[in-house]
């Protein structure tokens, strides 16, 4: 097996990721490609190790006192640009950081977002029309790629922000928990709650790591990285935090070979007098008792399955949704989309289903009665006939409206 020794340090996986169209290739993990010459030859050629290797100039450039061989390429764009280049550099980072805070727009999008604002721009109504033709400096640094690389660069910038925020802290509370993605990697994901200095409260992402071990050993392991993307030592972080918060895996809340296990532990040995509490999320744990009060309620068990039948009957067919507004319409009533099923907050989908049922009911009883000769229509029809059916419904919707908003 052969693996690259620069690519599968941990401080480079983001940039693998975004480098990479296919995910992180395995050559690039620890775990290592079975050798090929041809695969080693390609790796050394590719993107990916390219900016790793750039990267690893530019940090060892930075620690030798080299600022300038140590700039980005958008760092030394900058120093080398006259006024208007800067003013529109400056202004490609602001819609950069908008679309990062939005967090819904791609870079694949923002091109043509940025070309809008200037034909907006330049608009003259009452001139006579002229088409808009860019010229080849609007769209001097207008790609996906630089959208990327400013995107980089802004995150690269506020770092040493949320190292100052970090060290001047009066307590931070830890918040892990863990997230399969599309390329089944198996990420742990920190937060920080933070009481700064001025005693204000701050919710802050200090990234994600994989676990390079099975088990607790391995969680704890991808945790302690964490702290390398603020450029802060892990020991100086923990020495701060008062708290760590995780949901009730037994990984992590075990009683002998856990995370808070191995944290409780690390604090005893440290010698610092801070006591380390320990909390099993207060959503993960609610989430739980209410599926268990679901499985052990038959009465609430029953009405979620009928809801769910009743919405999965509308929406698994075109026809069946468009006969629903139909309906609606000549109710003089506004259709809701039924929600779709929900593995997590289960509460959430449970109050979202059984809102958008009462909402859509006279309209689809309107629907039901026209297709009363279909036997799972007519079926469908008995079941919300029912006076009992329809109370406990409205009644388990009012419930979980007021608990929402009493908490």
């Amino acid at each position: 097996m052969v693996y690259c020794s620069i690519c599968s340090q941990t401080q480079f996986q983001g940039i693998v990721k975004l480098n990479s169209k296919k995910g992180i290739p395995a050559i690039c993990t620890t775990s290592g490609a079975v050798f090929r010459q041809a695969r080693v030859d390609e790796h050394d050629a590719s993107d990916v190790h390219k900016a790793c290797m750039d990267r690893v100039k530019q940090i060892k450039a930075l620690e030798a006192g080299k600022i300038m061989e140590g700039e980005t390429k958008l760092e030394k764009a900058f120093r080398f640009a006259n006024t208007a280049l800067q003013k529109k550099l400056a202004s490609i980072f602001l819609s950069v950081y908008n679309d990062a805070k939005r967090g819904t727009l791609s870079a694949w999008s923002f091109p043509s977002r940025y070309i809008a604002k200037i034909m907006g721009d330049r608009l003259d109504l009452p001139s006579p029309h002229t088409d808009f033709v860019p010229t080849e400096s609007d769209l001097q640094y207008v790609t996906p790629h630089f959208h990327r690389e400013a995107l980089l660069t802004i995150a690269e910038t506020d770092r040493l922000t949320f190292k100052n925020v970090f060290e001047e802290a009066l307590a931070i509370s830890l918040r892990m928990d863990g997230a399969v993605d599309k390329q089944n990697i198996d990420n742990k994901h920190v937060m920080a709650k933070v009481i700064d200095k001025n005693g204000q409260s701050h919710t802050l992402y200090l990234g994600f790591s994989q676990p390079e071990e099975r088990g607790s050993m391995g969680l704890y392991e991808a945790v302690k990285t964490t702290s390398q993307n603020i450029y802060m030592e892990w020991e100086n972080l923990f020495a701060l935090v008062s708290s760590v918060v995780t949901d009730g895996e037994n990984t992590n809340t075990g009683e002998h070979n856990s995370l808070w296990q191995k944290l409780t532990d690390e604090r005893e040995n440290s010698g610092i007098p801070l006591p380390l509490l320990k909390i099993w999320c207060a959503v993960h744990r609610s989430q739980l008792a209410y599926k268990d009060m679901v499985l052990s309620v038959s009465e609430l068990r029953h009405l979620i399955s009928e809801s769910k039948y009743l919405a999965d009957y509308f929406n698994v067919s075109a026809v069946r949704t468009k006969g629903l507004k139909e309906a609606a319409i000549s109710n003089s009533i506004e259709v809701i989309t039924f929600p779709s099923v929900k593995d997590i907050r289960f509460t959430e989908y449970t109050h979202k289903l059984l809102s958008s049922v009462l909402r859509n009911y006279p309209a689809v009883i309107s629907y039901l009665k026209d297709q009363e000769s279909n036997g799972e229509a007519r079926s469908l029809l008995s079941k919300w006939t029912d006076k009992d059916t329809v109370v406990l419904a409205a009644f388990v919707t009012s419930y979980m409206y007021i608990k929402d908003y009493r908490s």
